[in-house]
């Protein structure tokens, strides 16, 4: 993958945008992203089109398996929904009738799936296009830079404040789906960046952002106590191929 596929890809990524959807709840997790993104390319390899509600039983059923949620669990069917407008938002897949959607970028979708780094490399590239493409990369990086905890929480309510006003949705600032829809982005980014994790609250803490933090498969989240998190996988990744990675991507310009 070179770094002109990602900008080209996502040159028209903006909060502005209308089809799809950016980062959300679930679709900003990379796990999320990798084990959704599999099943869909699975399946485009039979069939031109992707339709989760003709195939709810199955998505339900194989996200119930991989995070260990409790069975007819009524949010299974969301994994599927905020990994597909994010996938329309970032031109990998277009929707082509109410809940179907058709694959026009089979090689994006092939490194998403390739591997949980290239997932988290995807939304990298994902949030940082859409940050420069916003004019917003200056605010962010005035934010990062920014040791102060006062001054730092300040820099990210003002952050909250742009990214509702470049939303093509109308959210309220300082509502609680304006701070969810800050954080995603500054969680995606702060882990490169290694920046302080911070709260749906905007609280800075002392500690720096982790891939468990971008992690969906995390154990107390939304699994019953008899249930054991299938994520092995999270202690085994190769956190020095997705920095290097990222940094070849940006051309070292950071």
């Amino acid at each position: 993958m070179e770094q002109n596929s990602f900008r080209e890809l996502f040159k028209d990524c903006s909060l502005s945008k209308s089809e799809g959807a950016f980062l959300s709840d679930k679709s900003y997790k990379f796990d999320t992203l990798f084990f959704v993104s599999n099943y869909i390319l699975e399946y485009y390899s039979d069939s031109e089109t992707f339709n989760k509600v003709d195939h709810r039983q199955e998505c339900c059923r194989y996200i119930e398996e991989t995070f260990n949620l409790k069975q007819n669990s009524s949010v299974c069917i969301n994994y599927f929904t905020e990994v597909l407008n994010l996938l329309e938002f970032s031109n990998v897949v277009m929707k082509v009738g109410r809940s179907a959607y058709k694959l026009i970028d089979k090689e994006m979708l092939s490194f998403i799936s390739s591997s949980f780094e290239n997932s988290y490399i995807f939304l990298f590239m994902l949030t940082y296009y859409t940050f420069k493409n916003d004019g917003i990369l200056d605010l962010y990086f005035t934010y990062k830079k920014q040791q102060n905890k006062g001054i730092k929480k300040e820099l990210l309510s003002n952050l909250e404040i742009v990214l509702c006003q470049k939303s093509h949705r109308e959210i309220k600032v300082n509502s609680a789906w304006s701070k969810m829809i800050t954080k995603y982005p500054i969680i995606v980014l702060g882990y490169y960046y290694e920046d302080y994790y911070i709260s749906r609250m905007f609280n800075i803490d002392n500690i720096k952002i982790t891939l468990r933090h971008l992690s969906m498969n995390n154990a107390g989240t939304r699994t019953p106590s008899d249930l054991i998190k299938n994520n092995l996988y999270l202690t085994r990744l190769d956190e020095l191929y997705i920095k290097t990675s990222i940094k070849k991507f940006l051309n070292d310009t950071i």
